[in-house]
Formats: C-alpha cells, structure tokens, sequence
C-alpha cells in the first residue's frame, strides 16, 4: 500500500510510567507520520477485521472445554493461508494412506469406515449433513475428489458404503455443467440396467464407460469425477424402493418418457437378445412399470432410430448393431422435459424440517420467547452460515452464543443431547430436533 507523503512529520517521544519524571522528545529523522492519516488505517482496520473473521471459527474451537491445537477437525477450520498440512502429522498419514488405496488394484476404493479410522476422530453412527462437509474439507485440502459428493452427484454415502478416491480434485470453483448431469443420470440409468441381473459384462461396463470418455464437451475434471461415480455406483445397491414410490405418482405420459429413456439406455450396448428383455422386464417389475409393454416400447424406439436391431419381437436384423453416440445422446438434446423427468425422479429430496407450533408447549417454558424465536428459525434447517445466524439475532436483540448455549442446555434437560453444533458452520441435529417436536 503506497501512502502519499503528508506534511505532518514523525516524532519520538518517551514518556516515563512516573508522572513525577518528565519526558523527552528524541530528534527523528525529516519523515512524514502516515499514522494519522484516516484512509490507510481504516484500510489495515479492514484487513484486521477480515482477519479475526476467517480465525474466528478456529478460535471458538480451541474455546471448548476439551478441543485441541491437534485436533484435525480445529485443524480443518484454520484459513487456507495458515494451513500447512505437510507440517501436520495426521494429514500425512491420511495423503499417504489416499494415495496408496488410489495405487492399488481397486482403485480408490475404501470403506467409509476405514476413511474415517485415519483420521483419529471417533466414527459415527450415521453420516449427517456435520459428518459429509468433515469429509469433503478435509479431502478438499489434502487435493482429493471423491463420490458420490452429494454436492455434485447427487446421491449421500452411508456409514456402512464405500467412497471412490481419486487425484485432483473438484476444484474450489467448480460448477459441473448441464452435460455432466445428464451424463450422471445416463449412468445411474445404466447401471441400474446393467446391475438388474446382478452381473455387469465387460460390454456393458465399455458402454457406460465411453459414455464419458467419448464425449470431448466434458472438462477433464468432469471425467474424473463422472468414472468415480460410475465405479460408486456399480459397487453400491440401487434401492428401487425411493424410485417406485416416485415413479407412481408419474402421469402416464411422463411414464411412457421414462420407459424409452430406460429402452434407450439398454440398447446403447449395441445388442438386444432374450436375456436382455428379461433383464429390462426385471427392471420395469421393480420400478412398477407394466414389463407387457417392454417388447412395443423396444419397437416404438428402434423403428426410430436408423439402424435396425436383432431382437425376439422380430425387429430387422442387420447383424451387429453399430455404435452411434449421436443416438444415445437422443435425449440430452432432443427434449428438456426428460431431462428435468430425470432430475425429478433422481435427485434426492431434503428431509422435512420439523416446525414449532403456534402454541408454546410447557416443554419449552425455560426458554425466553427470543430463545424460542432463535429455535423456530435454526430448525428450518439442517445447517446455517453463522453470519446468517447472527444477522437473525441482531434483529431479535439476542446474543448468538448466548442463545445457541441456551437452547443446547434446554435440549440437555429433555433428551440429554445438543441440538446445535457451532462450529464454523452452525449444524442443527435433526434427530435431535425430532425428538423435541415429539415432547411437544
């Protein structure tokens, strides 16, 4: 920062803690005193303030009765320019060990649990929203990508699943764009055809595979995020229970879509055959489709398409179907109806929110109505930017730690828990919350 010159000059003065000694005035040298100057200062003050707030989550840790300089989780609040983690033991091990699942046969594959025993931090029963952002910072500041990242996949790992490691990263801006969405649910599709039969041939596992590799419009973050997420998803069960729930309150128009979409994808191997009829009936029985109709949607979407395909309700055989990736594409551009059918259907909804009633039960009679006010707003959901938070606060005329130790002590006394976690972010433990709204 350059500060023009002003004529005010410098002085040295020394002024004795005695009042009973006199001061003296040093000779100082011709320079000017920038120290009065207003703008300059007030731009140090900003800098210091920006400062106390990126160590203001860190600071809170080391706060708590019990929290280290060592633990990994205060380590993961420190900002960006103060985390060193070649000087940090644990995160050496946990690279070292990264890096090794990454080089081995499996490929990046671990356990959740097996993660989460290097990292010295007791494992969880479950894996809320607190336990995924733990993951995703610590692998985002050791360079390492991961799926499914339900930032960008879509899906949640659970505490008994696997995650797929992998090099570089999802960059710090990354923002996968629409192909890579329809790339995502393509696979989510075909694997879940693929896995029908409990058995992925090496065709089908090409199939998907060129699905990302062939496409030069995806970045190559991209690739390496959309193969860990294929590898994820062909090792992990697709539960058809969320999706026939869905798919039956589809119209049957919006059925008829899906149905030629799942046809589509099937046929993208380039083959049809018997087998492969049972297998897509399986998969209609499952998602509660009528498998009658599977020989006339095969029909309706192959008499479409310009190359004909041997199969048992006597479409032309041409002998070996020619892989086209202008036709598996059909419906990434041809309509965003069944791209948003897709997402509908795919993308998981967030768990209801328990609300406070309107009238105050006799459960929440040792908080103040601004205590109240504060619980009703944080339950809305399940984590908060604590700017957010405190903003809230202000207008109610509350202190925020002041309210958040409130409320946790009023959730101790009814069900032995916190319900807020403040670290950072602020988290909210739905269960917790759960329970509470049954006391009600």
């Amino acid at each position: 920062m350059i500060v023009k010159p002003n004529k005010t000059k410098l002085r040295y003065e020394f002024r004795p803690a005695s009042p009973s000694l006199r001061g003296i005035t040093i000779p100082s040298p011709d320079l000017p005193d920038p120290s009065i100057l207003s703008k300059p200062v007030n731009k140090l003050f900003n800098i210091a303030d920006q400062c106390e707030d990126a160590l203001d989550p860190y600071s809170r840790y080391l706060g708590r009765k019990g929290n280290s300089k060592d633990d990994i989780e205060g380590i993961l609040l420190l900002p960006e320019e103060l985390f060193h983690s070649d000087n940090i033991s644990v995160l050496n091990q946990f690279r070292t060990w990264a890096t090794d699942e990454i080089s081995k046969q499996n490929g990046g594959e671990v356990k959740i649990k097996d993660l989460w025993g290097q990292t010295g931090v007791d494992i969880p029963q479950k894996l809320n929203k607190k336990e995924i952002s733990f993951i995703q910072q610590l692998l985002d500041r050791l360079g390492f990508g991961f799926a499914p990242d339900p930032r960008f996949h879509h899906e949640k790992p659970t505490m008994d699943g696997l995650l797929i490691l992998f090099h570089e990263k999802h960059l710090k801006f990354f923002k996968p764009s629409d192909l890579f969405y329809q790339k995502e649910l393509k696979i989510r599709l075909g694997a879940m055809i693929a896995s029908a039969d409990e058995d992925v041939d090496a065709q089908e596992m090409r199939f998907l595979q060129e699905l990302v590799d062939e496409d030069d419009n995806l970045t190559s973050t991209e690739k390496r995020s959309l193969h860990a997420y294929l590898k994820w998803r062909l090792k992990t069960p697709i539960s058809m229970t969320g999706l026939k729930a869905k798919l039956s309150h589809l119209s049957q128009k919006d059925k008829s879509v899906f149905s030629e979409i799942l046809i589509e994808v099937a046929l993208a191997d380039g083959t049809i055959d018997p087998s492969e009829i049972k297998q897509i009936e399986k998969t209609y029985t499952a998602l509660g489709l009528d498998k009658t109709t599977v020989s006339s949607d095969i029909h309706k979407v192959t008499s479409r398409n310009r190359s004909g395909i041997s199969s048992q309700d006597g479409a032309k055989d041409t002998g070996t179907f020619e892989l086209d990736h202008k036709l598996i594409n059909h419906y990434e551009t041809e309509t965003r109806d069944a791209q948003k059918l897709l997402s509908d259907i795919f993308i998981e909804e967030e768990e209801e929110t328990p609300e406070l009633q309107e009238d105050v039960p006799q459960v929440f009679d040792s908080l103040s109505p601004k205590e109240r006010e504060l619980y009703q707003f944080l339950v809305e959901k399940e984590t908060w930017d604590r700017k957010e938070v405190n903003q809230f606060c202000k207008k109610l005329g509350l202190m925020l730690d002041g309210g958040i130790e409130s409320i946790n002590e009023w959730s101790y006394e009814q069900v032995d828990a916190p319900l807020i976690d403040d670290e950072g972010e602020i988290y909210v433990d739905m269960e917790i919350a759960k329970e509470l709204k049954e006391l009600a």
